[in-house]
C-alpha cells in the first residue's frame, strides 16, 4: 500500500529521548512518511535539537498545553489519510506502520494498535476489540495507534480539558470504537519506556483514577442510542479502582489501596472470582494481618517492660 501516512509526536523537555524515537520512524520499512513534531513549549535543547534535522521533519511549536493539545496541533498540521501517534520517550519497531497499513486495507478498520507489552513475535492475528471491552480495560497504548484520519470527522479531535489530562488518548479510542471497527494486533511494533514524572507514570495513580473516572462519566452521558448499562459502568469502574489499588500499594499508600480494592469488590463483586483482583485483595489482607500482630507484640512488650 503506496499511502502516506502522517506521524505526530508531541515533545515537551524531550531532548533526551527525541533522537531515538525520530530514529525508529526513520528506520520504518515503509518510507511514505511525513513526521510532525510539536515542541509543547519546551525549555530545554529540544528547539535546537528539532532545527538539526532540517526538512526530515515539520516542526509546530506552540506554548505548553499538554499532550492532548499537541496532539491536536499536530493534526491540524498533517493530511495523511492514515495518522500514527509516537510519544517522544517510545520507540517503534521497524515494521510497525507496514504492518498496520496491510490490517487498515480493510476500508472498516478505523484504529489499529496494540500494547507495549509481549507478544509473540511470530504472531500476526489480530482481534477486534468491542465498545464493552474498550470500556472496561484500554488495551492501547497511544504510541502504537494508527486511525484514519476521515474518523475525525465523526469523534472530533482529543479533548484537552484538564478533568481528563492523563487519560484523553483512552477517550479517543472510545469515541472511535463507539462509531467503528477497532483491531488489536497482538504482536509488538512498539517499545514503551517508563520515564519517571510522566502522566502515566506511579507516581500519579491518584491523578489517572481521578481522569479515567471522568472518562466513564463522559461515556455514560455521550454515547447516543445504546448508552453503557449500568452493570458494565460498575465493571468498568471497579477495573480502575483494582488498577489505582495496585499502584498505591507499590507506593506505600496503604490506606488509599484498601480503600480501593474495597471499593473494586463493591463495584463489582464478581472480581472476587478473578485471580489478579482477588490475588491483591489477599496480598493487602496480609498486610493488615502483619500490621496487627506487629503492633500487638510492640503492646506486651512495653506492658513487660512496665509502661
Amino acid at each position: 500500500m503506496n499511502t502516506r501516512v502522517s506521524v505526530v509526536i508531541p515533545a515537551y523537555n524531550a531532548a533526551r529521548f527525541l533522537p531515538e524515537a525520530l530514529d525508529s520512524v526513520f528506520a520504518q520499512t515503509h518510507p511514505q512518511l511525513d513526521v510532525v513534531v510539536v515542541d509543547d513549549g519546551s525549555t530545554d535543547e529540544t528547539p535546537l535539537l528539532l532545527a538539526g534535522y532540517g526538512e526530515r521533519i515539520k516542526v509546530v511549536r506552540k506554548a505548553n498545553g499538554g499532550t492532548a493539545s499537541a496532539r491536536n496541533a499536530g493534526i491540524r498540521a498533517t493530511c495523511g489519510e492514515f495518522i500514527a501517534f509516537l510519544d517522544a520517550d517510545d520507540l517503534w519497531r521497524p515494521d510497525k506502520v507496514e504492518r498496520q497499513l496491510a490490517v487498515m486495507a480493510d476500508p472498516d478498520v478505523l484504529l489499529c494498535g496494540s500494547s507495549g507489552a509481549w507478544h509473540d513475535e511470530q504472531g500476526t492475528s489480530v482481534r477486534e476489540v468491542a465498545y464493552r471491552d474498550m470500556l472496561v480495560n484500554n488495551p492501547f497504548a497511544a504510541s502504537s495507534v494508527m486511525i484514519r484520519r476521515s474518523c475525525l470527522d465523526t469523534v472530533g479531535l482529543f479533548e484537552d480539558g484538564r478533568e481528563i489530562h492523563g487519560a484523553e488518548d483512552w477517550d479517543m479510542w472510545l469515541r472511535i470504537v463507539a462509531s467503528g471497527k477497532a483491531v488489536f494486533m497482538m504482536r509488538r511494533i512498539v517499545d514503551i519506556r517508563c520515564v519517571e514524572n510522566s502522566v502515566s507514570s506511579l507516581g500519579n495513580t491518584a491523578a489517572m483514577l481521578k481522569a479515567e473516572l471522568a472518562v466513564l462519566r463522559r461515556q455514560a452521558s455521550m454515547i447516543r442510542g445504546a448508552p453503557p448499562g449500568r452493570l458494565l459502568l460498575r465493571q468498568a469502574r471497579s477495573f480502575r479502582y483494582f488498577v489505582s489499588a495496585w499502584g498505591e500499594l507499590t507506593l506505600g499508600h496503604r490506606a488509599e489501596a484498601r480503600r480501593h480494592i474495597l471499593l473494586c469488590f463493591v463495584l463489582y463483586p464478581l472480581n472476587i472470582l478473578k485471580k489478579k483482583p482477588a490475588g491483591l485483595a489477599w496480598r493487602i489482607v496480609r498486610e493488615m494481618i502483619g500490621e496487627a500482630l506487629a503492633e500487638a507484640r510492640r503492646a506486651r512488650s512495653l506492658q513487660r517492660g512496665g509502661f
